[in-house]
């Protein structure tokens, strides 16, 4: 019971710091841009995007050519002298101000990281300030493991990955001292 409770409460405090930092502070916008012309780009996809709702990397090749060397090289001088493009794409919209549901889910994503943190800062003998220190390894390490590859691969902006870096680490030592405490306590 007493791991429970540390990753109730150690979930809730990142869910409380995430909410603060995607509302109140600027992290959130880093990387982002708003307020761009976008109906000629929707126009666009609602004519281009027919495999409908996913995820388009633009410009590439068909998944089929993908291995095949003489397309490749065709492809690169195209690649090359154009835009990149990561498009997430839901044909159908839906009012960014409708949030209970999202609320929901990230709260019960981050109840569980809190559950699974509290198990592994209670499976050794440590403790408050390497408790605390490991709760933001885990940070770093689900930012590794996330972020970096969405930076490397997908070409995601730099300000965008420091700003998930800065939410897990903050969140995650934040988190972290509520759960070394609570693991720490008598009784």
């Amino acid at each position: 019971m007493r791991i429970f409770i540390a990753g109730l409460l150690g979930g809730l405090v990142f869910l409380v710091w995430s909410t603060l930092a995607h509302t109140v502070l600027p992290l959130s916008t880093m990387g982002l841009k708003f307020g761009t012309p976008h109906e000629a780009t929707l126009a666009a996809l609602k004519l281009e995007a027919t495999q409908g709702e996913g995820i388009y990397v633009l410009p590439s090749l068909p998944r089929e050519t993908m291995m095949d060397a003489q397309a490749m090289k065709e492809f690169a001088p195209i690649e090359t002298s154009n835009p990149y493009a990561f498009v997430i794409y839901q044909p159908q919209g839906r009012d960014s101000a409708q949030m209970g549901a999202n609320i929901g889910i990230q709260a019960v994503s981050n109840v569980a990281c809190g559950l699974l943190a509290a198990f592994v800062l209670a499976a050794g003998a440590f403790g408050f300030a390497k408790r605390v220190g490991l709760s933001v390894v885990l940070g770093v390490f689900a930012w590794m493991t996330v972020s970096v590859p969405w930076w490397n691969w997908y070409r995601f902006p730099s300000a965008f990955i420091l700003e998930s870096l800065i939410e897990q680490v903050v969140g995650w030592l934040l988190g972290g001292l509520v759960m070394a405490w609570w693991l720490g306590r008598k009784g």
